[in-house]
């Protein structure tokens, strides 16, 4: 008889370091189908953003994503958005989304 325990597999986690004081390292994991729907959403919203804007809404939109795939992490631990309002700039965010989504591509090629 076969078992499948989805509490003893084997997964992959992209280590990231913050750069707040405690120099918090979490370690990253695959989004769920509806955290990956927002990620994408978000590409569009930056799209969005023309020179008549200042963008506020999408940049806030991209900070609140961000913490939602962050929070996704092996030791549950929470980052708050205003946490990483606090330490990241918008080139921050967007290396941090790059790595991230070539993380998962290579994991869904696995």
């Amino acid at each position: 008889m076969a078992n499948l325990n989805f509490n003893n597999i084997q997964k992959q986690y992209l280590i990231v370091t913050l750069s707040d004081k405690k120099k918090t390292t979490i370690m990253v994991c695959n989004p769920s189908k509806k955290l990956l729907t927002e990620i994408t959403s978000i590409d569009s919203l930056i799209r969005s953003i023309d020179n008549d804007s200042t963008g506020e809404n999408e940049i806030d939109a991209l900070y609140e994503v961000c913490a939602k795939v962050m929070s996704r992490n092996k030791g549950n631990i929470k980052i708050e958005k205003e946490l990483l309002e606090d330490i990241f700039d918008i080139e921050d965010i967007m290396i941090f989304f790059k790595t991230y989504m070539d993380f998962v591509s290579s994991q869904a090629k696995n």
